[in-house]
């Protein structure tokens, strides 16, 4: 949790199930976790690359000199435990780039000529969670001004962290100066900016709009916006890769002398991921009848 410099290691547990149909030998089974990396845009390095990394690998199962074990049939668990660095990045699916997380279990049995190994392959997700202040979690954003001559008006926002997938209560209040002026309505967006060396990419996305319906004068409603989930917008991050923040936009609109207008409101929005709950990972299923390794 925190930023990259402030997060703790902590490690990544769970366990591989192998399961066997009748007693077999065994050579290795071990278990990595791979990242890759893929570019989708010509500025960013010198052309679109994918770069892969093992970051770490574990002997779950072993024997020296290409020496052989047998198992006897039925299901054997072999758990095991990966220590994640703090300042790991996040798993980031953009058009800008894209890093991806793999647990991969490869299995090595002796075959008569060349051993045979099979392999089974989990994507995982690494989220860093926004470790909020005082200031986040207690002060509401309050935006409050007049534009003479027209109106006069307050937006008022809980917190400025939100989750993704999260209903936002947003309460405002207008109040129109002169008799012409009439509220027309109140647009919600989101706009989410990722940055990368130089290269910099804003999307825009409309999430609601609320549509004034009172009779010309005050105006006072509670809405309730929806953040969009993964893979829609991504959470905030900040890491030597990628930089993604949002920002709230509100548009005011209204019609004064038979014209109309619009008032332009913005704020940060802090997006964090979802709190999960904790639980095993899939385990991996072996029958090693099949050329390949399969997921339950």
């Amino acid at each position: 949790m925190g930023g990259p410099l402030e997060a703790q290691s902590s490690p990544l547990t769970g366990h591989v199930l192998l399961e066997l149909r009748r007693p077999k030998k065994i050579l290795s089974l071990t278990l990595s976790l791979k990242l890759k990396l893929s570019n989708h845009v010509h500025e960013i390095w010198s052309l679109k690359s994918a770069r892969k990394q093992t970051i770490w690998i574990g002997v779950l199962l072993g024997v020296e000199q290409e020496r052989s074990i047998t198992l006897p049939a039925g299901a054997h668990i072999f758990p095991f435990e990966i220590p994640l660095r703090g300042d790991m990045t996040e798993t980031v699916i953009s058009s800008i780039l894209s890093v991806r997380y793999n647990l991969v279990a490869e299995l090595k049995v002796p075959g008569i000529q060349l051993n045979i190994r099979t392999r089974s392959h989990k994507e995982i997700t690494m989220s860093r969670f926004h470790v909020a202040n005082e200031i986040d979690l207690l002060d509401s954003v309050t935006m409050r001004n007049c534009w003479p001559e027209y109106l006069e008006y307050q937006m008022m926002i809980d917190r400025k962290v939100a989750t993704l997938g999260q209903r936002l209560p947003i309460e405002f209040n207008l109040w129109p100066l002169f008799e012409h002026v009439n509220i027309l309505g109140i647009r919600f967006g989101l706009l989410e900016r990722l940055n990368k060396k130089k290269v910099t990419l804003e999307r825009w996305y409309p999430l609601m709009e609320e549509l004034v319906t009172d009779p010309p004068g005050s105006v006072s409603k509670l809405a309730y916006i929806k953040i969009p989930n993964q893979p829609k917008i991504m959470p905030d991050m900040n890491n030597d890769l990628i930089t993604i923040s949002h920002q709230l936009e509100i548009f005011i609109l209204f019609q004064a002398n038979s014209r109309t207008k619009s008032i332009v409101l913005r704020c940060t929005l802090i997006i964090a991921p979802p709190v999960e709950t904790t639980e095993d990972l899939p385990s991996y299923s072996q029958a090693l009848q099949s050329p390949q390794v399969r997921l339950p």
